[in-house]
């Protein structure tokens, strides 16, 4: 039972370990990359009002889409609240305009890439709660707007058919793109912590001179 006990405390740990903290960020990095990110939503929600009525869709129809993007990024924008609070309507807001994208390009699979281009912007929190939250609503978004509207999601008959498998596939493949991304465990700087692992004399490289 204690060795159980024992490898069951490791895995925790090593898991735990890989997961992106971004509460260890220090305050003036995480400000600054949460001011970009606010900025890049402003631009999506301008960008996506502009593609949808290129595409036909209206004008009313497309500030009804791309305003969902804009409340997100007003509440993202706003100095009062935690981090993670802050962090995940940002992250929301990205989401949202992926999806957005998505629905205006009538479900293109290349419309699809804008959400692994979100993925990236997202680890720049180092954070796993924001995270996950855009994982849930890639995975609900795809399966649940997959069956009450499979052309808004999907171009491909074979996703109509079958939204929730294409759903899974889709959140599997965000988080693979996540692991790649994101550095490990995080640092107050923002930075990979330097440790005998990784410094630049274990792997044979010369010491920066000062």
């Amino acid at each position: 039972m204690n060795a159980s006990a024992s490898v069951a405390t490791r895995v925790a740990l090593a898991v735990r370990g890989v997961l992106p903290r971004g509460q260890l960020l220090d305050p003036e990095v995480w400000e600054r990359r949460h001011r970009g990110i606010v900025i890049v939503l402003w631009l999506h929600a301008a960008g996506l009002t502009l593609f949808g009525v290129v595409r036909g869709f209206g004008v009313a129809h497309t500030i009804q889409d791309a305003s969902l993007v804009a409340v997100l990024a007003m509440l993202a924008g706003q100095p009062t609240g935690s981090r993670r609070l802050r962090a995940s309507a940002a992250v929301l807001g990205l989401v949202v305009a992926s999806a957005v994208l998505v629905h205006l390009s009538g479900g293109a699979t290349e419309a699809h890439f804008h959400f692994f281009v979100v993925v990236g912007i997202i680890t720049l929190y180092q954070d796993w709660v924001p995270f996950g939250l855009a994982l849930a609503f890639v995975v609900v978004h795809h399966g649940l707007l997959g069956v009450l509207h499979p052309t808004s999601v999907y171009d491909q008959p074979a996703a109509w058919r079958n939204p929730w498998k294409w759903a899974l596939i889709h959140g599997v493949f965000v988080l693979a793109a996540s692991v790649t991304t994101w550095s490990p465990g995080g640092s107050p700087s923002g930075r990979r912590p330097r440790s005998a692992g990784w410094s630049a004399a274990s792997r044979g490289w010369p010491e920066p001179t000062r």
